[in-house]
């Protein structure tokens, strides 16, 4: 049997994925305190992507709303997710902007990082990772997982191989956005990360998009993962994580043993589902199995932007009484909201 950790993330891929992004401080402060006391080994909470939204569509001082809510929870290393060659934008950024982002948001309390680049920059992901170790913040290199002739098994390992050498990477991130690992692969996949992490903790992300990825996560931790990505119940599933609540349970009934105070799970949940409601936000969603989803692996974190920019943009209108919901289970829309084709 072996002891689990794990990451939070309600504030980070929770609401990117429901939310799109539009969580703001305040939201989110009368319960960090809770999430804080809770036993995570370390809590996600910002991106670049958070300081686009938050300042453009919120009229939100992105720096304060974080400043707040790093003072709020003193007890758990706080996250931040870093593209490794760019920051606010889909083109590329100066490096020495990349570098000065990751020095601000270490002044400013952040001391995890996980940095990841699709291509495989190394040199960017590398480089950067040295510059969080100037504050003596952590560091997990990501692994996008991706289907293709070209992903194959030993494609992963070896990029984690040259990952895990490099003294300033501290943890390796096997991240499935899509969601569309299952046991099969993952048997294949898994044995040779983590030989090639060296002995390096292997932390497991995994968008529920299909509706499977509790199981998934079973599955990795009988192969070696110690760290599992999870939120809230209302935060997650769907094109989210799967829930803290279910995972624990999941564990514990397989008789591995965890560190959370499961008592606050449920006052976190309460807060969080009354939030999104009230904001008109998604919250307590699932998936059923969709083939579809395995053809266009769609990253469950884009699914909330995706939704925000289609209503942005007048591309979903709002159905009027009585209308039936000819959605299909598991897309990013609300329950009053159908896309207009």
């Amino acid at each position: 049997m072996a002891h689990i950790e794990f990451l939070d993330e309600t504030m980070r891929d929770g609401q990117q994925s429901l939310w799109g992004l539009r969580m703001r401080a305040g939201m989110a402060l009368p319960v960090s305190p809770l999430l804080d006391r809770t036993g995570f080994t370390t809590i996600d909470l910002t991106g670049g992507g958070m300081l686009d939204v938050l300042t453009r569509y919120c009229q939100e001082n992105y720096w304060e709303g974080l400043d707040l809510l790093v003072k709020s929870m003193p007890q758990t290393p706080l996250r931040a997710g870093l593209r490794a060659n760019a920051n606010v934008t889909f083109s590329v950024s100066p490096r020495a902007l990349m570098d000065l982002w990751v020095r601000r948001l270490c002044a400013h309390g952040v001391r995890s990082f996980w940095i990841y680049d699709v291509l495989f920059g190394f040199e960017n992901m590398l480089r950067l990772a040295k510059v969080a170790k100037e504050a003596d913040a952590k560091v997990a290199a990501a692994i996008m997982f991706a289907l293709s002739p070209v992903h194959t098994d030993a494609y992963y390992a070896e990029k984690v191989r040259i990952l895990a050498a490099s003294p300033d990477v501290d943890s390796i991130l096997l991240y499935d956005t899509a969601g569309v690992l299952e046991k099969e692969r993952l048997q294949t996949l898994l044995p040779g990360i983590v030989a090639a992490a060296n002995g390096k903790p292997i932390e497991f992300h995994a968008n529920n998009l299909l509706g499977q990825t509790a199981k998934a996560y079973l599955d990795a931790v009988d192969l070696g993962v110690s760290v599992l990505h999870t939120a809230s119940k209302p935060m997650a599933n769907g094109p989210s994580v799967p829930a803290t609540e279910t995972m624990v349970r999941n564990i514990e009934l397989k008789g591995h043993s965890h560190s959370l105070d499961t008592s606050l799970f449920q006052p976190v949940a309460d807060h969080f589902r009354s939030v999104g409601k009230a904001a008109g936000f998604l919250v307590d969603q699932y998936a059923e199995y969709d083939v579809f989803s395995i053809e266009h692996q769609i990253p469950g974190g884009m699914m909330g932007t995706f939704k925000a920019q289609l209503e942005m943009h007048r591309i979903v209108k709002r159905r009027s009484k009585g209308t039936p919901d000819r959605r299909r289970r598991g897309t990013p829309f609300s329950d009053n909201m159908m896309l207009v084709c």
